[in-house]
């Protein structure tokens, strides 16, 4: 008998009922001794934030100040410059401009030129040490007694074979400081599976693990994350179980990756505007796909950064990169809903050595790529980032002005979907659109039924445009002409696919000289 056959008949079916009653007790005694012993989460209003600012100036005091009204940051770590190797000599290049923000617990940041890595293993550790205190030194007198100077710290990403060469150098530079001033450095998780990070982590006051950038894909074909949800639990956990105190090194930033006609690696650019690209004629979207999770308790909503393939349809110029008709862009967008499962992550993993959240990097004007402080402080309290845009109109004797702007904590994705304005007007009235910003497409429409059809301006009753990209805080404008003058209100549609899944549509009405 079948039964007889596979079980060895019913005293065998009994044993291993037994054996399978043992290990699913086991399981229960192990999760509830998890439960009991593992770390206090922590509410997100006790986390401290801090921040790493990664350009060639010092924020302004307004810029902090803004930093630290919306998210509560009082730490501020400052890339005050990198450190070469060069005709056989250590020296600091490319100081940071301007003066620090005198309202900030500021550390002066320094990392390493390729140069200096590759000979790591060869420069003298005292020089090297020196070079480091004595640039800092000069940072610390810059601001005139007005910044408070908390500490410097290490960004050298050195080879794991080398960190016991890494941890001497931080106890010469230890040994060269003042007394009072916090000596830090920043970590690689691959560090984490050697033996020898508890000597480097004994020569300092704390540290601050990077817990993104693991790995930049060599070819179009392997789609890595810059951060995952999954990631930052695994190595929140790691750094815990260290037992050092620890700032968590959180991604606030996207980027973009350039290959050639045959996926191979040409450049990474951090500081290209992915709304230049989704939103321009010159390349079409290939591919689309969120890096992440559904949310647990909703599945249709998304915690993920987003990956976009971009194929150039000609040769085109795109912030200064040149890319080749046939070459590709992908673009790695980072979204508040990513940013918030990390922050959720690692105050259910990080324990009491934790000391913060530090975020790369601090948003400044000019840099699309990096989430707005009203998404990171959405991210950080843990809240669903708002989705809104706003319309606003006005208008001449035979012109009409849209306006719109997403003044929510939501971007939408990039694509035909991202963001559709539709507006009634009165039949036959439009003639066209005279000027367009941001927005990428416009059409005429007519209604059958309950549906709206393709049709020529002459018979249209409703106008459709259309943007490619709906970053937070972006903005369109559109002028349409009209025969006569333009009505003084619009009924209007604003439907955005927002980048946590949901599809947000707002209806209601556009007044000229007014919003909605």
């Amino acid at each position: 008998m079948k039964t007889r056959k596979f079980f060895g008949g019913r005293r065998g079916a009994l044993k291993l009922l037994g054996a399978a009653l043992c290990v699913a007790g086991a399981a229960l005694v192990s999760a509830g001794w998890r439960r009991a012993h593992g770390p206090r989460a922590w509410q997100p209003a006790e986390v401290p934030v801090a921040f790493w600012s990664w350009r060639t100036e010092a924020p302004s005091e307004e810029e902090w100040a803004r930093a630290r009204e919306e998210t509560g940051a009082r730490v501020l770590f400052l890339r005050a410059g990198q450190l070469n190797w060069s005709a056989g000599r250590v020296r600091r290049i490319r100081a940071f401009e301007g003066r620090p923000p005198a309202g900030a617990e500021l550390h002066f940041v320094y990392n390493a030129t390729p140069a200096l890595l590759a000979e790591f293993e060869k420069v003298d550790e005292k020089e090297l040490a020196g070079a480091l205190v004595e640039a800092f030194k000069v940072d610390a007198g810059r601001g005139g007694g007005r910044v408070k100077v908390s500490g410097l710290q290490l960004d050298l990403d050195v080879p794991t074979r080398l960190l016991p060469r890494y941890a001497r150098v931080l106890r010469e530079v230890r040994g060269r400081l003042d007394e009072g001033v916090r000596l830090s450095l920043t970590g690689l998780p691959t560090w984490m599976e050697s033996s020898a990070l508890g000597e480097v982590l004994d020569a300092a006051d704390f540290w601050a693990p990077q817990f993104y950038g693991a790995e930049i894909p060599p070819s179009v074909g392997r789609a890595v994350p810059i951060s995952s949800t999954a990631s930052v639990a695994r190595d929140a956990a790691r750094a815990r179980e260290l037992g050092e105190p620890f700032y968590a090194g959180l991604a606030a930033y996207g980027y973009a990756l350039h290959y050639d006609e045959k996926g191979r690696l040409l450049a990474v650019r951090g500081d290209l505007d992915p709304a230049r690209v989704a939103g321009g004629r010159d390349f079409e979207l290939i591919e689309r796909r969120p890096f992440g999770r559904r949310e647990a308790g909703d599945p249709a909503r998304l915690e993920a950064e987003w990956r976009y393939v971009f194929r150039a349809l000609s040769d085109a110029v795109i912030d200064e990169t040149v890319v080749r008709e046939g070459e590709q862009l992908v673009l790695d967008v980072p979204s508040a809903a990513s940013l918030r499962a990390s922050a959720r992550a690692v105050r259910e993993s990080a324990g009491e050595r934790l000391l913060g959240v530090c975020l790369f990097r601090l948003p400044a004007r000019g840099e699309p790529s990096t989430l707005s402080l009203a998404q990171v402080a959405a991210a950080l309290a843990d809240r669903e980032a708002r989705a809104s845009t706003r319309l606003g109109a006005d208008a001449t004797a035979d012109r009409f002005v849209l306006t719109a702007t997403n003044d929510g904590e939501a971007g939408a994705v990039f694509g035909d979907d991202a963001l559709a304005v539709t507006l009634r007007v009165p039949r036959g009235s439009v003639r066209g659109v005279a000027r367009m910003e941001g927005f990428t497409s416009f059409e005429t429409l007519c209604e059958q039924g309950t549906a709206l059809r393709p049709c020529g301006a002459a018979r249209a009753g409703v106008v459709r445009l259309r943007a490619r990209s709906w970053l937070a805080g972006a903005r369109a404008e559109a002028a349409l002409s009209f025969e006569g003058e333009a009505a003084g209100t619009f009924a209007a549609t604003v439907l955005m696919s927002a980048d946590d899944g949901r599809a947000w549509e707002r209806t209601g009405l556009v007044e000229i000289g007014g919003g909605r």
